[in-house]
């Protein structure tokens, strides 16, 4: 059984002031964000519709329509205060609760998204921007439900901002479902880089030279031609792009895995261990600091590597997300502030010209440190970022003049490319709605093939969970292990078995040699991936030094 109720925002809005929102290049997106909250216990249906009201007076763009503006060039968000879906579904008595792998490949019957991929319809003024989906599980005998289960679907077209924003929303939510009068646990949102960026993506350029346009063009991943299959590069519109988009998701299956702290730190010691010297290259007329690379660095690497042993064709670049909400700067309205709403990140790609050599791509070390580059010289870099930013909001604002309001900013990735979205210190399970952050459990549905998801592992619930209440069936879900991470993503359906195979086999190796031996290891890519390797003092590591920018 399932009911569509309608929600309006309370009155009044933060927004009140305005009849619509302009849309600069950046948030012209509209590939959705979905996140997945299952909590051990009935959610009321009631108290979500009063906090789902409450949240849109916070976010009422979320309310909005998609219009397009009076010159009929781009489109943009009305404010109209429309109406947004919850739909409630009540599962049949003792329906199985979908598992964690179902639910990563894509469990139909708990999502709503909305009618679109990559452009929206050209009556998209009828659908909403947001909608959410509650279905609800019980468990028992007819007399009597003993046990209950909930699963809530949220959807969130692009347009109202990246995955931060959406994790603030669900926060909200969560916070005002537990406590209508209690003030949010995170910022409010304020709204001004939408009118601030779309005039300044609007000029007649960049302000920026030509010459270092071509090269920030180079390294931004965003203004590379869409490339709708992995073996072709040809530069598709956009409607032909999603159908191969869609003709490529349906050709793979999401994997996962879970790595404990205890296996991050040790392929962060693997990483470590293949620095030899520390890494200590001029770049720029400085000589950086010794390079440590984090734990996250290790993991995206020992997945690279993955890939390479598995793949027939090689995987050599890598496209990562730089976000750039909350910077500081000395210049007034550089990067918009922490609080600000909207799609506040850009894509890097590794340069063909700097692509991983072959002989380099089953070293997790080099690799970690090319990783662990691009984050010091793109994340932490106020020029680049800021030029970035200017140059990527100018273009995609014209891209959408010229394919009549189209973006395709979340176009697929190309051969031999990955791409990683890495949020495992993101308190994503802050959402609980009263069960407590180590009672929910978490996911961000994965569309994109070869694009890494990790996020903070997920509680268990144990089988024999047969509680009389929903107390009690709350205390049977088993916490994550302090520290470990869930890597998901998707992969061609041949080669899953493979993947999951291989890092089985690693960690299982991995484990024996580190408790046998407690000497130095790292993957070598021959049978015996863990071989020891005796250190080598004159070894030299070559990474790609980026200094053009």
């Amino acid at each position: 059984m399932s009911q569509i109720h309608w929600i309006t925002p309370n009155l009044p809005t933060r927004l009140d002031n305005f009849k619509t929102m302009p849309l600069p290049g950046t948030d012209q997106t509209y590939f959705p964000v979905t996140f997945i909250h299952h909590v051990p216990g009935a959610l009321s249906v009631d108290r979500l519709k009063e906090a789902i009201a409450q949240v849109l007076s916070i976010y009422p763009h979320a309310a909005g329509r998609l219009q397009r503006n009076e010159d009929n060039t781009v489109w943009e968000i009305s404010l109209s205060r429309s109406p947004v879906p919850l739909t409630v579904v009540e599962a049949f008595p003792n329906q199985p609760v979908p598992t964690s792998q179902e639910i990563v490949s894509g469990y139909q019957p708990i999502l709503d998204p909305p009618p679109w991929m990559f452009e929206p319809p050209v009556d998209a003024h009828k659908y909403p921007l947001i909608r959410w989906k509650l279905t609800r599980y019980s468990f028992g005998t007819i007399t009597r439900m003993q046990r209950h289960e909930s699963i809530l679907v949220v959807h969130a077209c692009h347009v109202l901002g990246d995955g931060s924003l959406v994790r603030y929303i669900q926060q909200t939510l969560s916070d005002l479902y537990q406590n209508p009068n209690g003030t949010p646990s995170v910022p409010l949102p304020t709204f001004e880089n939408y009118w601030i960026a779309a005039e300044r993506s609007r000029k007649s350029s960049p302000d920026i030279s030509k010459a270092r346009q071509e090269v920030l063009k180079e390294h931004l991943f965003d203004l590379q031609p869409a490339v709708a299959n992995r073996t072709s590069s040809q530069d598709l519109s956009l409607k032909e792009t999603e159908m191969q988009m869609q003709k490529w998701i349906d050709s793979t299956e999401a994997i996962q895995y879970q790595f404990s702290a205890e296996q991050m730190d040790l392929l962060q010691r693997i990483a470590m261990e293949t620095q030899l010297p520390p890494f200590q290259t001029p770049v720029g007329g400085k000589q950086e600091r010794l390079v440590r690379v984090s734990k996250a660095d290790a993991i995206l690497a020992y997945m690279f590597t993955v890939f390479n042993r598995v793949y027939p064709e090689k995987f050599d670049r890598l496209v990562n997300v730089i976000g750039y909400r909350g910077r500081k700067s000395s210049e007034p309205e550089a990067f918009p502030p922490s609080t600000s709403a909207g799609n506040l990140n850009f894509q890097v790609i590794l340069p063909l010209k700097y692509s991983i050599p072959r002989a380099k791509q089953l070293d997790v070390g080099y690799m970690a440190l090319v990783f662990r580059r691009m984050t010091l010289k793109f994340q932490h870099d106020h020029e680049f970022v800021k030029d970035a930013v200017r140059l990527n909001e100018y273009e995609l604002d014209a891209s959408q003049n010229d394919q009549a309001g189209s973006s395709s900013r979340w176009k697929p990735l190309g051969p031999g490319v990955l791409g990683a979205n890495l949020l495992h210190h993101t308190p994503v399970h802050h959402a609980h709605f009263g069960f407590g952050p180590s009672k929910v459990r978490f996911w961000a549905h994965p569309s994109v093939p070869h694009y890494i998801r990790m996020f903070p592992a997920n509680p268990e619930p144990l089988a024999e969970a047969d509680s009389l209440d929903t107390a009690q069936a709350a205390s049977e879900w088993q916490p994550a292990p302090k520290g470990a991470v869930s890597v998901v993503l998707r992969v061609e359906k041949q080669y899953a078995k493979s993947m999951m195979d291989v890092v089985k086999m690693d960690m299982e190796e991995m484990e024996v040699r580190n408790r046998a031996l407690r000497e130095p290891v790292r993957p070598t890519g021959t049978v015996d991936v863990w071989k020891r390797v005796p250190p080598r003092p004159d070894a030299e590591v070559h990474v790609p030094a980026l200094h053009r920018l």
